[in-house]
């Protein structure tokens, strides 16, 4: 390549250019013997980690296929409990004033739901779409966005109070023509940052839910939702939809198979754990309104209730303070 750009440059005669070529040859064809290998080691490489990727997926298949023909249900809980572990990352985010705060929020609200403590739960304890699903794993989703506003108007200001006053009011109907999705939406179009954050499941992060929640989490994997819905005997068509396959297995064998897998999930009701696989609770936004030292946590429980919880900025140091929530929307 070298060679050729000076050719270009000096416009060299017929025979300087013979001779030059004749003497660049032979270290051409080495250049080319390197290059080749290097490709051929790159292809094995990326085909090894396919490979081991795909073989993975397929060990697990196979062992959950194994555990459920022998019934062997600790066999099942070790395979769940290998997800677990596989999903502490030591990766670290590179962490600005902003999406420090967003992570700091992200934290403190999982606390605060896992323990209980936001309100519109409470008020909305007879819905069912509301109930959250106790179980010993949790699937989270592996990102959540954070919209950073440095300043917003005064009349989005009075919007946000507004809605801060309707997460606590036990009269909700009084602000039945208030459209809390549409104040947010007015905020994202003047936002300073809109960025996807990667939840870390670190050490710290699993050993509290260990430990805090008798709780594993699991980082939410395409590969462990198939797993997991082909076993019960549907397939995905595509990221959040679940289809019949086929006409096979039955539906009695597929009553069986969600059976065996409720052994390990403990929950009342295991179909949802695994058609909402990564949305039993799905944090969706968390807007940090940078003049108003205020942050708003937009999350929603089996994919079908929306719910908003609002943060004072100022006491998030404070172990005592629970922000309020609301339910905005059922679907």
């Amino acid at each position: 390549m070298a060679f050729k750009l000076k050719m270009k440059k000096q416009k060299l005669p017929i025979q300087t250019f013979r001779n030059k070529l004749k003497l660049a040859l032979p270290f051409r064809h080495v250049f080319r013997r390197v290059d080749i290998a290097f490709l051929i080691l790159l292809c094995l490489t990326n085909t090894s980690l396919l490979a081991q990727k795909g073989n993975s997926r397929v060990r697990d298949s196979l062992m959950l296929e194994k555990a459920y023909l022998n019934n062997d249900t600790p066999l099942l809980r070790k395979m769940l409990n290998k997800w677990s572990k596989k999903s502490i990352s030591n990766k670290k985010i590179t962490c600005n004033k902003a999406n420090e705060t967003a992570v700091k929020i992200y934290h403190r609200f999982i606390d605060n739901f896992m323990n209980g403590m936001l309100t519109g739960i409470l008020y909305n304890r007879g819905n069912q779409y509301c109930r959250f699903i106790k179980s010993p794993y949790l699937f989270i989703q592996p990102k959540f966005k954070y919209i950073y506003v440095r300043k917003i108007s005064d009349s989005l200001r009075y919007d946000v109070i507004k809605i801060a006053k309707l997460a606590v009011t036990p009269y909700p109907e009084l602000y039945r023509n208030f459209d809390p999705h549409y104040i947010l939406s007015e905020i994202d179009k003047i936002a300073d940052t809109i960025k996807n954050l990667p939840v870390q499941i670190n050490n710290e992060f699993y050993n509290q839910f260990k430990n805090k929640y008798y709780i594993l989490p699991i980082s939410a994997s395409e590969d462990y939702r198939k797993c997991l819905v082909n076993f019960w005997g549907y397939m995905d068509i595509r990221r959040g939809v679940t289809a019949i396959r086929y006409n096979d297995p039955a539906p009695e064998e597929k009553k069986r198979r969600l059976d065996f897998l409720n052994k390990a999930l403990c929950t009342d009701k295991p179909e949802a754990k695994l058609i909402y696989f990564d949305e039993e609770l799905k944090i969706n936004k968390i807007y940090i309104i940078d003049n108003m030292q205020y942050a708003v946590v937009t999350y929603s429980i089996m994919g079908g209730c929306n719910y908003v919880a609002l943060y004072n900025l100022d006491k998030l140091g404070d172990k005592a303070y629970t922000p309020v929530s609301y339910c905005m929307s059922i679907e």
